[in-house]
């Protein structure tokens, strides 16, 4: 159980680092 608990966290982490990665280039390219 600890264990699915924790692939989903990282998962989660990977998702949020994927959007925040691909909207900071959204920022960069509204900026510009």
């Amino acid at each position: 159980m600890r264990t699915q608990i924790v692939k989903l966290n990282i998962l989660f982490v990977d998702q949020v680092r994927r959007f925040t990665t691909g909207h900071s280039l959204i920022i960069l390219v509204d900026t510009f």
